[in-house]
Parts: C-alpha cells; sequence; structure tokens
C-alpha cells in the first residue's frame, strides 16, 4: 500500500512538469545534448561495459573542413539539406574560418548552430606533418583518471567457497581502472588504459591488472592519413565485414540508420573483445584512400573436448566477457590467438564513394600440447554510397570465400529530405544463418539469420515541435534460440516532442516490440513459436528552473496486448549548478514494478566521467543515487557517487559507492 501512494505521488509531481512555464534558461552546458543522444540511443543497450565505447562514439568531435558526408550525417540535428550546404560552401569558398560562419547557409540559424557545436570543431588550414608536431606536441592536454568502485552485498558470493577451489574467486571485489590520454587535438593521441573486474586479482602475470591497453595514434591530413599503434578500433561501411565498434538499431533517432564509417580510431574503451591490437595504416593520394590492417592478439576461448581427438577443425569459440576471476577462467584466458590481415580500398568524390574490403582471419588455441590453427576464412564486401539531389543511398554486400556467389550479409539504404519539414529513411537488410556477425556490427534486430525492412520519417510541422516515427519489419526464416521454427514480427515506435529551448523539452513517446519465443498452446504438445507484443508509453520532461536547477521527470508503463499485466517506471532526476559555486550535485529517485522479465523497462542514468550506466529495471522496488562533483584546483577534479537499491520484501538493500579523480593539465 505504502509503494502504490509513493509511485502516486511521484507520478503526480511528473505530470506538473508538462504544465511548468519555461522559466530563465539555465547556463550553457556543452554536456546536456551529449546525455540525450546518449539516452536516446542505450535504451535496448544491456551490458554496461560498452557505454564508454559508446561515449568515444557519440561526442567525438569532427573538423567541419574535413569531415566526409557519413560523418556530418551522424551529427544529430543536421540533415540531409544541410550536410548538403556544407559541402558546397567547402567547394565553392573554401575551408570554413570557424563555426558562426554557417549562418550564411540556409537553414542554419543561431539554435542549430548552438545545438551542433559539441560535435563540431573547426581546425586550421593543413599544414606540413612536421611544422604541426613542432607547434602541437607542447599545446596537448594530459588527462588522468582514477577509478574505483565497490558494491554491497556481492551478488556472486565466490571469494571464500572451500568446496570449490576451481571456481572460487582469487580477487577483491572492487572494480578499478586507471586511463592516462595525452592528446593533440586533430594531430595525436597516445593512452594507456588498465582495468580490473571484481573478483579479479591486482597483480596477475607481471601485470598490475588484468587487462592492460596501449595506443598511438597520429592523424594527419597529407599522405599518411592516419597511423595507429597498438589497440585500435576499425570501421568501414555498414559495419557488415570490418566493425569493431557498437552497432544500433532502432532508435528514436530515426534518420541515423547510417553507419559512419570513421575508419581507424584509438580503442579507449574497456571492452575486452571488439579491438584490434597490431598496425593500422590510412593512406590518401587524391580521390583514393586505402587502409591497411594487421592485427593478432591474445583472448580467452573454449574448445569443445570431442573436436580435439577428432583431427579436424577445432570446435572452440572465443569468450567476450574478459573475465578472469577464479583458476578455470584464468585457464582459458589466454589460450586462443586471433589474426586478422584486412586491406579497404575506396574513391571518393564529392557525391559519393565506392569501395571494396577484405578481411583474412585464423584462430588458434593452445590445446597444452601444441598450437592448433583454425583457419576461419576470407571475406570481402562492396560497398558505396551516393548522393544525388536531396537523395542519399547507400549499400554493403559482404561475401565469403569459396561460396562467394552467395551473399552472406546485404544492407542497402536510402536517407531522403522531400520537404524541408519531412525526412525519409529506408534500409533493407538481409543477414544469412552463417554471417559471422562477431566480426561486423551491421543494423537489424538480430545479428544474423534475418531479413527486414526499417521505414523512419520524421516531420517538423511547427520550428519547436517534431514529431518521429518508425516500423521495422523482420524474418528469421529458420530456427533460433528458442524459437523451433521460422519466426517474423515488427517494431514500431512513435514520438511527439516538444522543445522551447535546449534545457526545456517535452516528448511522448509510444513503442510496440512483437518478440517469438516457443510456448504452449491449449492441447499443443511440442512447443512452437508464440507472438508476444509488449507496448511502452513514455511521458518525459527536461526543464530548468532558473540557471542553477536542471530537472527530468518520467513516466513509463509497459504492457502486453493482452492487458495480463501493467509494469511501470517513475523517476525523478535533479541536476544543482550553483553559479556561484565550484561544486555540483546529481539525484535521482526512481520508483519501479514490472512483474515479468519480457516487460523490463531500461533507463540511461547520469554517472561519472567516461562511466556509464543503463539499468535495466524488473520486480518492485526503489533505487536512487547521488553524484557528487568538486574541483580541488584548476587541474584536479574529485567525483563521488553513491547508489541504493532495494526491492520490496527484501530484507537488505544493496549499495554501490564509486569514485573518480581526474587530472588534466
Amino acid at each position: 500500500m505504502r509503494m502504490g501512494m509513493e509511485r502516486q505521488k511521484l507520478s503526480f509531481i511528473c505530470l506538473l512538469a508538462l504544465l511548468i512555464p519555461e522559466p530563465m534558461q539555465a547556463q550553457h552546458d556543452t554536456d546536456h545534448p551529449v546525455r540525450l543522444v546518449l539516452e536516446r540511443h542505450t535504451e535496448h543497450l544491456e551490458s554496461n561495459s560498452d557505454l564508454t565505447e559508446l561515449e568515444e562514439q557519440i561526442s567525438r568531435r569532427v573538423d567541419i573542413n574535413r569531415a566526409v558526408p557519413e560523418e556530418l550525417l551522424q551529427i544529430p540535428g543536421l540533415r540531409l539539406v544541410h550536410v548538403l550546404g556544407i559541402l558546397m560552401h567547402r567547394q565553392r569558398f573554401g575551408p570554413f574560418l570557424n563555426l558562426e560562419e554557417l549562418q550564411v547557409l540556409p537553414g542554419f540559424d543561431p539554435a542549430l548552430i548552438r545545438s551542433i557545436s559539441p560535435w563540431l570543431e573547426c581546425r586550421s588550414p593543413d599544414q606540413q606533418l612536421w611544422y604541426r608536431l613542432k607547434n602541437g606536441v607542447g599545446r596537448g592536454k594530459h588527462e588522468c583518471l582514477l577509478y574505483g568502485l565497490r558494491s554491497w552485498p556481492i551478488s556472486e558470493k565466490r571469494y571464500s567457497l572451500p568446496d570449490s577451489a576451481m571456481n572460487r574467486f582469487l580477487g577483491d571485489p572492487f572494480r578499478s581502472h586507471v586511463r592516462y590520454r595525452y592528446q593533440v587535438p586533430g594531430l595525436l593521441t597516445m593512452g594507456w588504459t588498465a582495468e580490473k573486474d571484481p573478483g579479479e586479482p591486482w597483480l596477475r602475470s607481471k601485470r598490475l591488472m588484468d587487462f592492460n591497453s596501449f595506443h598511438l595514434f597520429v592523424e594527419h591530413s597529407g599522405f599518411l592519413r592516419r597511423l595507429a599503434l597498438g589497440d585500435y578500433q576499425y570501421n568501414a561501411a555498414q559495419g557488415l565485414l570490418l566493425g569493431t565498434g557498437l552497432g544500433f538499431s532502432q532508435s528514436a533517432l530515426v534518420m541515423q540508420v547510417k553507419r559512419n564509417g570513421s575508419g581507424i580510431r584509438p580503442f579507449r574503451s574497456v571492452n575486452e573483445s571488439r579491438y584490434l591490437r597490431g598496425m593500422a595504416l590510412g593512406l590518401v593520394k587524391g580521390a583514393w584512400q586505402a587502409d591497411i590492417l594487421v592485427s593478432s592478439r591474445r583472448a580467452g576461448g573454449r574448445v569443445h573436448p570431442d573436436s580435439l581427438n577428432t583431427g579436424g577443425p577445432l570446435d572452440f569459440r572465443l569468450d567476450l566477457d574478459g573475465l578472469h576471476r577464479s583458476i578455470s577462467e584464468i585457464q582459458q584466458g589466454r589460450m586462443a590467438l586471433e589474426q586478422i590481415a584486412g586491406l579497404n580500398l575506396s574513391h571518393n568524390s564529392a557525391r559519393g564513394r565506392l569501395g571494396a574490403a577484405i578481411r583474412s582471419e585464423r584462430h588458434g588455441i593452445d590445446t597444452g600440447r601444441s598450437f592448433a590453427w583454425q583457419h576461419a576464412g576470407t571475406s570481402f564486401s562492396i560497398y558505396g554510397d551516393r548522393t544525388w539531389r536531396n537523395l542519399h543511398f547507400f549499400f554493403e554486400d559482404r561475401r565469403s570465400l569459396p561460396s562467394w556467389q552467395e551473399s552472406d550479409a546485404r544492407v542497402i539504404g536510402l536517407l531522403a529530405s522531400l520537404h524541408r519539414q519531412f525526412d525519409l529513411s529506408l534500409l533493407h537488410r538481409s543477414y544469412s544463418p552463417n554471417y559471422d556477425a562477431a566480426s561486423g556490427s551491421g543494423f537489424g534486430q538480430f545479428s544474423s539469420n534475418e531479413t527486414g525492412l526499417y521505414i523512419g520519417l520524421h516531420w517538423r510541422p511547427l520550428p519547436r515541435l517534431s514529431i518521429s516515427a518508425y516500423q521495422d519489419f523482420w524474418r528469421r526464416p529458420f530456427p533460433s534460440y528458442r524459437n523451433s521454427a521460422a519466426t517474423q514480427g515488427m517494431s514500431r515506435l512513435l514520438e511527439c516532442s516538444y522543445a522551447r529551448s535546449r534545457h526545456h523539452v517535452w516528448y511522448i513517446r509510444l513503442r510496440m516490440q512483437e518478440q517469438s519465443r516457443n510456448g504452449f498452446s491449449g492441447s499443443q504438445i511440442i512447443p512452437y513459436p508464440r507472438l508476444e507484443t509488449i507496448f511502452h508509453l513514455r511521458f518525459h520532461a527536461d526543464y530548468a528552473l532558473g540557471k542553477s536547477l536542471e530537472l527530468a521527470s518520467r513516466l513509463e508503463y509497459s504492457f502486453p496486448s493482452d492487458k495480463q499485466f501493467t509494469g511501470s517506471l517513475v523517476f525523478q532526476d535533479i541536476q544543482w549548478k550553483p553559479a556561484n559555486r565550484v561544486w555540483r550535485l546529481g539525484a535521482r529517485l526512481n520508483i519501479f514494478y514490472i512483474p515479468t522479465s519480457n516487460a523490463r523497462i531500461f533507463a540511461y542514468e547520469n554517472d561519472l566521467p567516461q562511466v556509464f550506466s543503463v539499468r535495466g529495471f524488473q520486480g518492485s522496488g526503489r533505487s536512487m543515487y547521488l553524484l557528487f562533483q568538486r574541483p580541488v584546483n584548476k587541474s584536479l577534479r574529485l567525483f563521488l557517487r553513491f547508489a541504493r537499491l532495494r526491492y520490496d520484501g527484501a530484507t537488505q538493500a544493496d549499495f554501490t559507492f564509486s569514485g573518480l579523480i581526474r587530472f588534466q593539465f
């Protein structure tokens, strides 16, 4: 009874937010639009280990004078007509001198320029590499992060069990990582990252922490465009062949269905699986561009015991979690070797791109007696994009050798500005069951065994009002996990957003998701896939009270089509930034009731710098967190976060305390 009253009170407070008039605008904060995009992209993510990589992708600044069309199309708020205007201005008048020069282009008003400024920068004209190094290295910035996290109680109590020595955790329950980065914007990046998961020992094999990563990255506009040594990422075309970054499917950003082929990038995440280790070269000669990749790294792997004695190919898979807590996990931690070589050749022009890429890889594993190799195969893809008037076409087709006659994966898409107020996106994909999705990050509901058609619409009937919608049809022609036959379904979204200013945004969203799982119906003896439909209805408001206080309120409901249950989540978020104080304070209170796992509700939560969280709510209970930051001096900042989660009927609550120290000079 008390739980229901609390939820009703908080729901009433959140509904009042929809009626609050706009007060004095809050102070300028470039992190605010980045947080909004992170929240919209992470609605379906369940792995928090990938969120640091997501932040790197979204908050990366691109040079307006050198950015290619696919990089500009990834910036929230930029439409196809805006991108075409930037490209035509560069072609006719040369490079931009500053971002304020965008005001002379049609469709660019001061509000739009302010909203896209966190993702853009205007660098000086091209100079010789040695001159840039001589004058830029002295202006470089050093950054060091020290992070630690501790949770009570420990969910997996395997730290001191005498009867399971092989599975007992050898380390303490702390999670921590250390990061150092030296950066000269647009020229040089060098960094080192070390990370330890809960349960992993501190010192192992003469290493401070379990995972260590180093990178050296040089970027230039001459013949040697990019050079990466150590750990790096590579994304090309639509991510079907060469894509180590994250791939997203449906989101509220309906026009961002095209992958950003960012090419060679330094690896700064703590994700222990999706990266390359070795060397990468990016060469440019006129309109031609070539990227050469070489990677060799140790990884965890598990071998099927029967394949060791057959004399044929080994049946083993690489571990993706990166956990090395017990003796058994440590023994499997570095027994596999992954070697990859790739080449990507493309021809670029002002209107489009056409390219081809090839990837060859093999896996080996240390069986104890010898080192056995398994040739994983060679694949290639052809990709391209073309802009014609207000239409932008793109595609990628991947095939494997020797059966190159049939396509393993194919993506064909279109971005269109049909009117100054109306945009359209179309994407068709086809992934065969043999498609190795571990080596790519294509758009889709599933990673393989899928065909689908995505249709997205974005309409701006008024300057401050926007309506977004998409409908995604998908079909899995072969049986899959928890489905004994072919399945099909769809996903739909409708969102109406009203933005009075940067810090005063309301939106209402209705999302429908169909899922198929084996089940019984009536007198059925053999389980057969049954279609389950879940609806999510959300009311959200971001608003500012004065110059120091920013609030966010949300009500979200999840319910199936048969109305057997209704789940709900209510939260109130507060960001307090006093103008006369150097410290900042953030807090959030969540009250949730979600009876089944199928109706889980995900919500993005503010966390420490470069540590991002998406929490999936299930069950009934309350949670809260407090986030505090204070600069000690011009170079040193301190961040603290305390979180508490308690389920109804539980005898104790879960506590999490984390802290971060950031040093910059």
